[in-house]
C-alpha cells in the first residue's frame, strides 16, 4: 500500500489490479470513494514532471526586497520614520513562507503511470522516492503475473487459434520469454496436429466405407 502526498490518494495492489481510495468533502459531508484499475488496463509508459522553479525565485526576490526595505526603515531612510518596520517584517515572513513551500514543490517529482483511461500518479520526495519506485515495479510484476496466469493457461476445450493468439500476445507484450513461449506453444501445436490426423483418418475411413 502507498499513499500520495496530494489529494490523499491511497493505492493498494490487489489480485486483479490497483485499488485507489480517497476521501472528499461534499456539501459538508465527508464521502469515501474507491475504484479499481485492472492490470490489463495498465500500460508500460512512465512520464515524469517536476515542480516549476520560477515561483521560488519570484518569492525569493520579494523576500530580499523586503529585507532591504526593513534595513532602510531601521536606518530611517525610507521616509516613514521607522513606522514601516512592521510592514517590512510582515512581508519578509509572508514571502519567506511562500518561498519555502515553492522550494519544496520544486523538489517534488511526480511519476505518471499510464492506464487505458487515466494515469496513476505518485509524488516522490527525498524520503519516499525509493518506496515509490519499488511500488511501481511491484505493480508491473503483479500485472505480468496476473496476465500470464489468465491468458497463458492451456485449455483444450478452447479453439486452437484462440489459444495460439493469446500466447502470441503474451510474447509480443514481453509477458513471457522466448523459452516460455516455446513451452506453451508445443502442447497446443501437438494437440492441433493430433486433431488434424484424427480428422484425416475418419475422412479416409468414410471414403473407404
Amino acid at each position: 500500500m502507498i499513499k500520495t502526498i496530494s489529494k490523499k490518494l491511497i493505492y493498494e495492489i490487489q489480485n486483479e489490479g490497483v485499488k485507489i481510495s480517497y476521501g472528499k468533502w461534499l456539501r459538508g459531508i465527508h464521502t469515501y470513494y474507491e475504484y479499481i484499475v485492472h492490470f490489463e488496463d495498465i500500460g508500460k509508459e512512465l512520464t515524469y514532471k517536476r515542480g516549476k522553479k520560477f515561483a521560488f525565485y519570484i518569492f525569493l526576490i520579494f523576500t530580499i526586497l523586503s529585507i532591504i526595505g526593513m534595513i532602510y526603515s531601521i536606518l530611517g531612510l525610507d521616509g516613514f520614520d521607522g513606522r514601516g518596520l512592521f510592514l517590512y517584517i510582515s512581508s519578509i515572513l509572508m514571502w519567506s513562507i511562500c518561498a519555502y513551500f515553492s522550494y519544496k514543490d520544486e523538489n517534488l517529482k511526480t511519476t505518471y503511470l499510464k492506464t487505458r483511461k487515466n494515469a496513476l500518479y505518485f509524488i516522490e520526495t527525498e524520503k519516499n522516492g525509493e518506496e515509490v519506485k519499488k511500488f511501481i515495479d511491484l505493480i508491473y510484476a503483479k500485472a505480468k503475473e496476473y496476465i500470464k496466469e489468465k491468458y497463458g493457461k492451456i485449455d483444450m476445450d478452447l479453439p486452437y487459434y484462440f489459444q495460439l493468439n493469446n500466447i502470441e500476445q503474451l510474447k509480443a507484450n514481453e509477458i513471457i520469454t522466448e523459452e516460455e513461449y516455446k513451452q506453451m506453444v508445443a502442447p497446443v501445436v501437438r494437440s492441433l496436429s493430433e486433431a488434424r490426423l484424427r480428422t484425416f483418418y475418419f475422412a479416409n475411413l468414410q471414403i473407404c466405407v
